[in-house]
């Protein structure tokens, strides 16, 4: 008697088990994230590609990078590497949105240089940034002031992304080249 009231038992929470089951997965398809783990993951976007054909990084990958937290066993730094002329200098400093900046130049930017944008150097960028005259094989030191409008420059930025722009922590390496 006793082994058929468990057998009963049974059979009544594996019907139970199968009908929640089918409820998770065929009548509520887009709630069933515990099991789709890779939505959470890979977020779906709808993205306009002749937008993200003038990016330098997909907004796809914006999206995933925006799902980290912090961690100090997890360190991102981007590395970026322009090569761009300077359209306009100004050594003296520039004021910026009610904020001084010792040094900043405007580059051309984009395929074919079409754009141009300012950077403006906070005095912690000023103190970072190596500067070089690239001639041949050899890198000659040289300082900030050395740039000139019309050169031609390569620019080397290592950064770390957990830190806003204004933050010193934020900036790991600038070098500067100009190509002669």
């Amino acid at each position: 008697m006793t082994s058929k009231l468990l057998k009963i038992i049974l059979s009544v929470m594996l019907l139970i088990t199968v009908i929640e089951l089918g409820y998770y997965l065929l009548i509520r398809p887009n709630d069933n994230k515990f099991i789709n783990q890779e939505s959470l993951i890979y977020p779906t976007l709808s993205i306009n590609p002749t937008v993200v054909a003038n990016k330098a990084i997909h907004p796809e990958v914006i999206e995933v990078m925006k799902q980290y937290y912090y961690d100090p066993n997890t360190k991102f730094t981007f590395k970026t590497e322009t090569t761009t002329t300077i359209s306009d200098i100004d050594k003296d400093g520039r004021d910026y949105k009610g904020t001084f900046f010792p040094f900043a130049i405007k580059v051309t930017s984009g395929i074919d240089e079409v754009g141009s944008r300012w950077l403006y150097f906070p005095d912690f960028f000023v103190a970072k940034t190596e500067v070089y005259l690239k001639e041949s094989n050899e890198n000659k030191p040289i300082s900030l002031n050395d740039l000139n409008a019309g050169d031609k420059i390569i620019m080397i930025e290592e950064y770390n992304p957990a830190y806003s722009g204004t933050d010193p922590n934020q900036l790991i390496s600038e070098v500067i080249y100009k190509i002669k």
